[in-house]
């Protein structure tokens, strides 16, 4: 019987380990949504919430809901494959324009870390500072002036799927 105790006590354990970290994941990804709105201007109504369709490489797609909007809570997904929280969002410019792109959390250390798209560059984002979240914004807003700085065609644009984003 002791060994039962054992195996569920690490099972406890274990879930609370994972849920703490993804409720560190909501609040870093609510952290970040609103520095787009207060570093970025972005308008609380033109983002919207995507979720991973679960599928890697080139299947791999982030999706709105059905029908509706999803919540920040009910987009966000884990991924076993890379041990990070996913978040997909497009951030709508204009009615045929817009910028699509996920934002990852981890932990290192006990550390935030961070990455645009899945093959992102991981760094670490101090939540706490103002001026780093202000940033890191920043950085998102530009890869999305980058993004449509060629005029290739009217399709909405991606930022953070390739690896020099």
């Amino acid at each position: 019987m002791a060994k039962f105790g054992e195996m569920r006590n690490a099972a406890l354990r274990s879930q609370r380990e994972f849920d703490g970290t993804r409720d560190r994941a909501w609040k870093c990804f609510e952290r970040i949504i609103q520095g787009l709105f207060t570093h970025c201007d972005v308008p609380f109504d033109n983002i919207r919430f995507l979720k991973w369709n679960g599928k890697f490489d080139e299947g791999r797609a982030y999706r709105p809901a059905d029908s509706g909007n999803y919540t920040l809570q009910g987009a966000a997904s884990f991924d076993e494959s890379d041990g990070y929280w996913h978040l997909g969002l497009s951030v709508h410019l204009t009615q045929v324009h817009f910028i699509l792109f996920v934002l990852c959390y981890s932990e290192l250390d006990g550390s935030p870390r961070v990455k645009l798209g899945p093959k992102g560059k991981p760094e670490v984002l101090s939540l706490e500072s103002e001026e780093s979240l202000g940033a890191y914004c920043e950085s998102i807003c530009d890869a999305g002036v980058r993004a449509y700085s060629e005029p290739t065609s009217s399709e909405p644009r991606a930022v953070g799927f390739g690896t020099n984003e």
